[in-house]
């Protein structure tokens, strides 16, 4: 078992920009203008990441028509084919090269977004609570206009967070593990759930549309990394502000009692977006003054809810692991992959699904 004691107790790592998890081949569902359905699947970080089918032809939309096709390189361009996605036997592509990517051109993409961010929330933000003790994880569920309700029960999301380890890993048992017990992590959900114990939560003004990057087929995007940040950031300034009423003034939120809120994390209804947009699980620092209970809301993970439920490599669910990773960001850790030429390096493995498992 890789142990992360001596990082939890030593976390000096500051943080100025956004963290993110580094996810491989997670299955999701595109849907085609004329409304066919894609089944291919998402690998890639905050910084990078991209769509592909099962033979790692890349996938992207077609920029006037909204359309997914394959996406063929040309003397080292990635230029969209004629090709659509459903509409082609991708082995007759065979010929095509599978997507690659130079470790210079990935590190050089994660540069440009960490200077981005750092301009955007210059000032220095201390890590959460202390990595020895109790702290309490806000959670918040967050859909957008044109999202119906959460079906999901909240027992699910507690399981995820709170179980004790006895059914599988959750956030809460992976921490006291690598911990040795002397960090106990406990999530509150907010909204409420119903009566029924159905999940309920926040609906943004806006569509989902609004927080994907602009482009020809999609004019009310968000045009630039200030734009994006303040859409973002204005979105959780209001889903707080709809259920901080709601979070007993007797919940301990600031475990180290340095005026902050511990960590809060938004659970945003759907899946990930295009190539690099803010639609992907990360860490950031919230850069709109919001309180809860008089502290400050800074640290917050930004969590999507079909990659959560999504089915892990090694069964169960994605959820644990990218929980734990940003988690990790809140408590001050850095990441712990990094890129390679010619083949993902894992210095740290995946967490299975019935032990304490290692944090990438």
């Amino acid at each position: 078992m890789f142990i992360i004691l001596a990082a939890l107790i030593c976390l000096v790592f500051s943080q100025r920009y956004a963290k993110a998890a580094y996810l491989k081949n997670v299955p999701i569902t595109l849907k085609q203008p004329n409304g066919s359905v894609i089944k291919c699947f998402a690998t890639g970080d905050e910084f990078f990441h991209y769509f592909h089918d099962a033979n790692g032809l890349l996938i992207n939309r077609q920029p006037t028509t909204g359309s997914y096709v394959y996406v063929q390189q040309r003397n080292g361009a990635m230029l969209p084919s004629q090709y659509t996605v459903g509409s082609v036997n991708p082995r007759l592509l065979a010929s095509q090269p599978s997507f690659k990517i130079s470790s210079g051109l990935l590190n050089q993409a994660r540069l440009n977004a960490i200077n981005s961010a750092t301009r955007l929330r210059s000032q220095q933000i201390p890590t959460s609570g202390s990595p020895i003790g109790t702290l309490t994880d806000i959670v918040i569920f967050i859909r957008f206009a044109d999202d119906m309700e959460y079906t999901d029960n909240i027992y699910t999301y507690d399981n995820m967070f709170n179980g004790d380890g006895s059914t599988g890993p959750s956030l809460s048992s992976y921490y006291n593990s690598v911990s040795y017990g002397k960090l106990q992590i406990h999530a509150a959900f907010f909204p409420n759930a119903s009566s029924s114990g159905g999940v309920l939560s926040f609906q943004d003004s806006h569509n989902r549309s609004y927080y994907e990057p602009y482009s020809f087929w999609n004019p009310g995007g968000y045009s630039g990394d200030y734009d994006r940040a303040n859409r973002e950031w204005t979105m959780l300034h209001n889903a707080v502000e709809a259920v901080k009423n709601d979070i007993p003034a007797n919940l301990d939120i600031d475990a180290n009692h340095d005026g902050y809120v511990d960590n809060v994390c938004f659970v945003v209804r759907g899946g990930p977006g295009d190539w690099g947009d803010l639609l992907w699980p990360h860490m950031w620092h919230l850069g709109i003054d919001t309180y809860i209970n008089g502290a400050m809301v800074t640290n917050y993970n930004f969590q999507l809810r079909d990659f959560m439920l999504a089915s892990g490599p090694h069964g169960g669910t994605q959820g644990v692991g990218v929980l734990s990773h940003e988690m990790f960001h809140s408590l001050g850790g850095p990441d712990l992959y990094h890129y390679y030429t010619g083949s993902y390096l894992e210095p740290v493995g995946g967490m299975g699904p019935h032990e304490p498992g290692r944090l990438r």
